[in-house]
């Protein structure tokens, strides 16, 4: 099973990184999708060692940083060639997993965060893109975990 991960770039907390390596066990992930981000991406890549790992960096910092902490059979993407390449990585990650799980800083949500845009298109809240069989697993920072499966009647 494959999951694509979005987290906040100040980190994760305790209760989250506890609750996501329980997450990631229980779902049976044995592929994970990150962006390579300062903050949880990095902190969501220490927990996965040993899980095939496919970074998405969005900048040249990051694929700097992902380049240099790849394990063998890990995979680097190059960065996007566009206008806005942390978007269309966070979209091309939710494309290809039926998973997402994302760490946010707080409960609600925050226009102009990438870790909520990203759980918006995995919802298919955008208009430019249609909704498809995603599920999204909020774990929150006190470690509560709230489940949105694809609904397509909704």
């Amino acid at each position: 099973m494959t999951a694509a991960f979005t987290g906040t770039q100040r980190g994760m907390t305790p209760a989250q990184s506890a609750r996501i390596e329980i997450l990631l066990r229980f779902l049976g992930v044995t592929r994970v999708l990150h962006g390579a981000c300062e903050g949880s991406d990095r902190e969501f890549h220490d927990l996965t060692k040993g899980i095939l790992r496919e970074l998405y960096p969005g900048t040249p910092e990051q694929a700097e940083w992902a380049s240099a902490h790849v394990a063998p059979g890990d995979r680097v993407w190059p960065v996007p060639n566009d206008a806005k390449p942390q978007i269309s990585r966070d979209h091309r990650m939710v494309d290809r997993a039926p998973i997402l799980i994302a760490a946010p800083l707080g409960r609600h949500e925050v226009l102009r965060s990438g870790t909520w845009a990203t759980v918006r298109y995995a919802m298919g809240r955008l208009k430019a893109k249609p909704p498809h069989d995603v599920t999204v697993y909020l774990v929150f920072p006190n470690g509560v975990v709230l489940e949105h499966r694809y609904d397509p009647a909704v």
